[in-house]
């Protein structure tokens, strides 16, 4: 078992790197996401070192991880047909800037 105060700087670090996360998507930085599964990749290790390992925290911070992966592969991607309005609109003004 891992002492009590290891997992409390643990997850005091997993902490900070998760509002770095949170400050990197306010600013729209694609890099965020990274920043998210590494501070998850984190909390999943404190949560299985407890004893007994904290399941239901795992279950979340396993769904919080596949959601911070999948971000990162949407990031570039539009999702709404606004989005796909304003790429659409994007790439003739691109177009017409080159003629």
């Amino acid at each position: 078992m891992v002492s009590l105060d290891y997992l409390e700087t643990l997850g005091l670090v997993a902490t900070v790197i998760a509002v770095v996360g949170v400050v990197l998507m306010n600013y729209k930085r694609r890099a965020c996401h990274l920043v998210y599964c590494f501070s998850n990749l984190l909390f999943i290790a404190i949560h299985l070192s407890t004893n007994p390992p904290i399941v239901s925290m795992v279950g979340r911070d396993l769904v919080f991880l596949g959601l911070a992966v999948a971000g990162w592969f949407q990031w570039r991607t539009p999702t709404t047909d606004r989005e796909n309005h304003i790429v659409e609109v994007n790439k003739k003004v691109k177009m017409k800037g080159k003629k």
